[in-house]
């Protein structure tokens, strides 16, 4: 009876240990996508960094209670 535990548990340990290493084929697909996509962006516009646009602002004012907002979320404890 044992030996038979043994042998499941050594099957079971070696199937679960193959299936790990076997890897995701979706990231074989998409490896080093991400920086041939940084790559061509930069030959398509390598002037992009001198670009005067700026983002969207937001008033000094409802900036400053949003962050007050953010910071006191993490002093708030609940006390049961």
């Amino acid at each position: 009876m044992l030996k038979k535990l043994f042998a499941l548990a050594s099957i079971t340990a070696f199937v679960i240990m193959a299936t790990g290493c076997t890897g995701t084929p979706k990231l074989k697909r998409q490896w080093g996508k991400s920086v041939k996509t940084a790559k061509q962006l930069q030959i398509i516009n390598p002037e992009a960094q001198k670009a005067t646009i700026q983002p969207p602002e937001m008033e000094g004012r409802a900036a400053g209670y949003a962050g007050e907002s953010y910071q006191q979320s993490f002093k708030q404890v609940t006390a049961k």
